[in-house]
């Protein structure tokens, strides 16, 4: 969000007002680009730029608060972890760090704005496992749809992008109020498999 002034006026279309910031937290977040009349062709282009902005600043940004621990618990016990962003596989590994980035077991990244089935689908058949043993946690409407679409359980996490509220009414299977409820709600299940 921090570079959403700059990549409207780059690309020519109205800045996010207060009332577009809101509505990305809800249940129509994911006809924002309808709503700001942006093209689907463009929209490769923006998220292309916005992986270039993002990039010039991860020196600025941090995990969220118990993220790490998270997933250092979970790899020691056994839950396979992978990563599905429409980020670059190089920004994320920067921000994880080299430790971090070692527990991760597979990369999907570089999804298309509307692309992240596909990579949900390449986890899916590199795991080896049934998707509904997979749970795919994530905070905002194109990570639950791509979820479902797919056959994974959504986990979905009040602090990101969308309201609580939004995803549970959408059909997240769980909604996360805090960080170590991931860790409960995963290690709990029968057989922890995969995340």
């Amino acid at each position: 969000m921090g570079v959403a002034d700059e990549i409207a006026d780059r690309h020519h279309f109205p800045r996010l007002t207060d009332a577009d910031r809101e509505a990305i937290r809800g249940p129509e977040a994911a006809s924002i680009p309808r709503l700001l009349k942006i093209p689907r062709w463009k929209l490769v282009l923006i998220a292309r730029d916005g992986r270039r902005m993002m990039a010039a600043k991860l020196h600025e940004i941090q995990l969220y608060p118990g993220a790490a621990d998270l997933l250092r618990h979970l790899s020691e016990n056994g839950v396979r972890i992978a990563i599905v962003s429409s980020n670059s596989e190089s920004n994320i590994r920067q921000i994880l760090g080299e430790s971090l980035a070692s527990l991760v077991e597979q990369y999907e990244c570089g999804a298309s704005f509307f692309g992240k089935s596909r990579k949900l689908r390449k986890v899916i058949r590199k795991s080896g496992l049934p998707a509904e043993s997979i749970l795919s946690v994530g905070d905002e409407m194109r990570d639950l749809t791509a979820s479902l679409d797919v056959g994974l359980p959504f986990g979905g996490v009040s602090w990101g992008i969308c309201h609580a509220t939004a995803l549970r009414e959408a059909g997240a299977t769980v909604v996360f109020d805090t960080i170590g409820q991931i860790s409960d709600i995963v290690l709990s299940a029968p057989a922890p498999a995969s995340l």
